[in-house]
Order: C-alpha cells, then sequence, then structure tokens
C-alpha cells in the first residue's frame, strides 16, 4: 500500500550531450531500451559517457537500465552524478527522492522530497507517469511544471508512515489533498497515518470516503475489514484480500509474516517470494524470506536471500547474523566469524553477534576467544549457558 506515485518514462528524455558522437551513443542507447535490449543499451552509454562525461540525461537513461538490471544501488549512484551536474534540476530531485524512496531510504527521501518543493520549476522535457498501486499501467500524466506538488506531498506522507512519524503524515497528506482533491488512493493513505497515529474512526472516516469514491478500491475495502472485524481469522482475511487483488505487495507481506510466526514456514516462503515478484530491492523482504528457508533447512537458499539483503542494504545487523548461522549450519564456522564480526562492526554492542561468534570459536577449539566473546555477550545482556561460563572460568 506503501506505493511509489510515479515513474519516470525515459523514453521521454531528448539528448543534450554536447558531444555530437555522444549525443548519436545516446540515441542509440534510448532505441536499444525501448526495445528491451537492456546489456546493449548499458554499453551504448558506457562508451557515451567516457566521450562526454558531462551528459546528466546519460546518467539518467543508464540509472533506468541499472533499475531493469535489478541494481539499484548503481542507478542512484548515477542520478546524484546528474544532479552534481544539474543540482538545481527539479527533475533530478525528483528522480533521485523517488530511487531513494524504492531503496526503503526513508529519511533520505523524506529529505529529497522537501527540498523539491525549494527548486525553481524551469522548463521540463520529460514527463512522468502515475501509476496504479503497484502496478506499472499508467492513469495519468504529471510533468515537473505543472502538478507534481500532490505527489511530492503524498511521497512524503508515505515515508513519515515509514518512519513512524504519523502526525507528519497525516498532514503531508493533507496537503496532497487539497491541492489534488479528494483522491480515494491519497484518502487510504491518510487513512493508514491514522491507524499509526491511533485514530481508527478518523480512518474509517477516510476509508469509507475512498469506497464513496471509488467502491472497488482493493486497500479500502482491506482496511476497512480489518477496523470492523479485529483480529480473528487473520490468515483467512489475508486470502480472501490478496484473491481480490493479487498485485498489492503489502498483503503478501501481512500473510507471509503470520505464516511465519506460526510456523507455516512453506506458506511463508512463498507469500515472501510472490512479494518479491512485486518489490524486488526490499532488502526485508529477502531477509525475512531467507529466515523461512532458514528454518526449513534451505541453507543454500537462505545464504543467498541473506546475501541478496545485504547487497541492498549493508548494515542490516539481522541479515549478517542469520547469514552466520546459515555458514554455521554448514560447518564453515570460519566464514561464519566473519559475518559476525561485520555485524559488530555497524554494531559494537550486538550481544547476539559476540555469543554466536563465540560458539564459532568454540566449535574451532579456540577456547580463549571464544571465552572473551562469551563474556562481552554476558556483558551485554545475553544470557550464557552456565556450562560455557564454568569452562571459562576453570581456564
Amino acid at each position: 500500500m506503501l506505493l511509489p506515485a510515479a515513474i519516470l518514462w525515459p523514453g521521454t528524455l531528448q539528448a543534450q550531450c554536447d558531444n555530437r558522437q555522444a549525443s548519436a551513443l545516446y540515441d542509440s542507447a534510448g532505441k536499444a531500451y525501448g526495445q528491451r535490449q537492456f546489456e546493449k543499451a548499458l554499453e551504448a552509454l558506457n562508451r557515451c559517457l567516457y566521450t562526454d562525461a558531462t551528459c546528466a540525461e546519460a546518467y539518467l537513461l543508464r540509472a533506468s537500465v541499472w533499475e531493469q538490471l535489478g541494481r539499484p544501488e548503481n542507478a542512484l549512484t548515477d542520478i546524484r552524478t546528474a544532479r552534481a551536474l544539474q543540482p538545481l534540476s527539479r527533475e533530478v530531485a525528483f528522480r533521485q527522492a523517488v530511487t531513494l524512496y524504492q531503496l526503503s531510504r526513508w529519511q533520505e527521501a523524506l529529505d529529497g522530497f522537501k527540498e523539491i518543493l525549494s527548486l525553481p520549476a524551469g522548463e521540463t522535457r520529460n514527463i512522468f507517469y502515475v501509476t496504479e498501486p503497484y502496478r506499472n499501467t499508467a492513469v495519468g500524466i504529471v510533468t515537473l511544471q505543472s502538478n507534481i506538488e500532490p505527489t511530492v506531498y503524498n511521497y512524503m506522507g508515505l515515508a513519515a508512515i515509514r518512519l513512524q512519524h504519523c502526525p507528519e503524515a497525516i498532514a503531508y497528506l493533507d496537503t496532497a489533498l487539497s491541492l489534488q482533491g479528494r483522491n480515494p488512493n491519497l484518502l487510504v493513505h491518510r487513512a493508514l497515518a491514522c491507524m499509526a497515529c491511533n485514530q481508527p474512526d478518523q480512518a474509517r472516516a477516510n476509508l469509507e470516503e475512498a469506497l464513496l469514491r471509488q467502491p472497488d478500491h482493493a486497500l479500502a475495502l482491506y482496511h476497512l475489514a480489518l477496523l470492523q472485524a479485529g483480529s480473528h481469522d487473520e490468515e483467512w482475511r489475508y486470502t480472501q484480500a490478496i484473491m481480490a487483488d493479487s498485485l498489492q505487495p503489502d498483503l503478501w507481506l501481512k500473510r507471509a509474516h503470520y505464516r511465519l510466526q506460526h510456523e507455516d514456514y512453506a506458506g511463508a516462503e512463498h507469500d515472501y517470494t510472490r512479494a518479491l515478484a512485486l518489490l524486488p530491492h526490499d532488502p526485508e523482504i529477502w531477509l525475512n524470506r531467507g529466515m523461512a528457508r532458514e528454518y526449513l533447512r534451505n541453507c543454500a537458499g537462505a545464504y543467498d536471500d541473506y546475501s541478496k539483503a545485504l547487497a541492498l542494504q549493508e548494515d542490516l545487523l539481522k541479515a549478517w547474523l542469520h547469514r552466520g548461522n546459515v555458514l554455521m549450519q554448514m560447518k564453515q564456522y570460519e566464514r561464519a566469524i566473519d559475518d559476525y564480526t561485520a555485524a559488530m562492526v555497524y554494531d559494537p554492542r550486538y550481544g547476539k553477534a559476540w555469543f554466536n561468534r563465540g560458539m564459532a570459536y568454540h566449535y574451532l577449539k579456540h577456547a580463549a576467544q571464544a571465552c572473551r566473546d562469551f563474556l562481552k555477550a554476558k556483558e551485554l545482556g545475553v544470557d550464557i549457558p552456565a556450562a560455557l561460563l564454568n569452562a571459562c572460568v576453570e581456564r
């Protein structure tokens, strides 16, 4: 339900490279992109930027290619380079903020959207297609000169919900509603903010108004049912909502979390897989599917999922911890030690990492290092089995 509200259509970009050869390469890349020949487009753009490293549009198009190839961090790097070349461009600032949002970097995204509102509109050659929730079906067009403000405030509200800043989220969404009218999607987003603020009556009113304007709005129907029915028959309600609209990743995620908590690990793995098809760049989903696979004793699959999560968010502590645990199950103790140590680099007070690294040293019969880690874990509040502590005392 926390959806990207707009996507850039790269084909609308017009080449602005000063160098004639670079401009020709850019045009070639655009044609390849339009034909979904992404590797060919990437090769042409690399040559284009080698020829003219100041061509901002080429960086933006290459960012789109990186996104299609599943490498969002590379896309962000190119977008930031384009911003350095065009620091006052609303279009590039918008693209950067959207990418940060899609990478779940909520505070940076919120700051970026705020900055957009302070930049001059300027001239634009690009259009942005507003999409349905979690779909790529265009339902409207905006430009950075005209009606982008409601979209920006919508994003700001969604990011604030993620940051659990619910009063600010309501204020941002109220501004979006004042600019765009009583849009059903915005009303549902405002309801989510009200639910986060523990304002169920206001949330219900927003959902009912959304349904007056769009009676088949799947998310409004689902969340209104949640408010009315309480928590009983939870999995059944998630299943009914998925049957009504299977393109909502949050519905798959809610049922996956429920199944994981109730030890239906195969069901959870299935639901996380469906969510990943819709949100492939969310590190938390990769982490959670890895946990489901770990419980299913699919060590190779779990390791791959934790590695993907870390590629998307290097400081995700639980991914380092759980990947280390999988390596322990595979009796690869030295590699497990490396992962637990990495977790400590990001949080030196992560007690579980100290204890688990101690266990890896214990299995390697490195008693001194194991005892050091056990004692540190105990200092950080981890309960250590008496036998392990006694062995350390006896030394």
